[in-house]
């Protein structure tokens, strides 16, 4: 306290977070990704049974105390850990292109092509992806019945772009839209587990795409509808 003309004067101290202070917007958000991120490292590295909540609070370098904020315990995070696989899986498939753009087989031949480029990528850069999923996918049968839902929720995603491949005339209004969509997955998770085996030469990965693509194009056409 000090004085100006006479009078007393204050000092004002920088406020502080005190009880009952709102939180950092988005902290929360941010606290739960760096768990289930945390849990994802440690599930690959260790296996889920052989992981502790005090090894994912190591990883994430957070108090033991943080956990239970979020999650009830160590199988709750597991599903949101398979939720992150999940999401970042889907996201290579279509979330870069729109379906409308393709108008001629070339086109829908280009996306497959890139589709199978992106989740090559994916597993290169995340290779852990896989491993949790593989070493984890049997826990229980819920979580089993999850690791299902991947591939029917990857086949969904491809049978809206064999629709608008009907759509445009380049898959005749026949085609099993669903069966090609299946077909297309399980080549993708063949080539995805021939990858976590490490049994792909450059070669060979682009021969694999190459046939994968080749069962698409046998149902496709070289001409489409004109678009006006």
């Amino acid at each position: 306290m000090g004085s100006k003309n006479g009078e007393p004067t204050t000092t004002t101290a920088p406020a502080r977070r005190g009880p009952g202070r709102p939180v950092e917007e988005g902290l929360a958000d941010r606290r739960r990704r760096q768990l289930v991120e945390a849990a994802f490292t440690v599930f690959a590295e260790r296996g889920y049974h052989n992981s502790g909540i005090t090894e994912i609070m190591q990883e994430a370098k957070l108090g033991r105390g943080t956990f239970y904020l979020y999650f009830q315990n160590k199988r709750e995070i597991l599903d949101s850990v398979l939720d992150y696989i999940i999401e970042q899986i889907l996201s290579a498939i279509g979330a870069q292109t729109d379906p409308s753009a393709l108008r001629t087989k070339a086109d829908f031949e280009q996306f497959f092509r890139s589709v199978a480029a992106r989740l090559f990528d994916l597993l290169d850069e995340n290779p852990d992806l896989t491993t949790v999923v593989i070493r984890n996918g049997t826990i229980d049968e819920a979580i089993t019945a999850r690791m299902l839902s991947l591939a029917d929720a990857f086949a969904a995603t491809i049978t809206v772009f064999v629709h608008q491949g009907v759509a445009t005339g380049v898959l005749d209004p026949d085609v099993d839209a669903a069966a090609v969509a299946h077909g297309l997955t399980g080549f993708a998770i063949g080539g995805l587990l021939r990858g976590v085996r490490g049994d792909f030469t450059p070669s060979e990965r682009e021969r694999y795409v190459d046939t994968a693509v080749a069962v698409f194009s046998a149902f496709a056409r070289d001409t489409a509808k004109a678009t006006t």
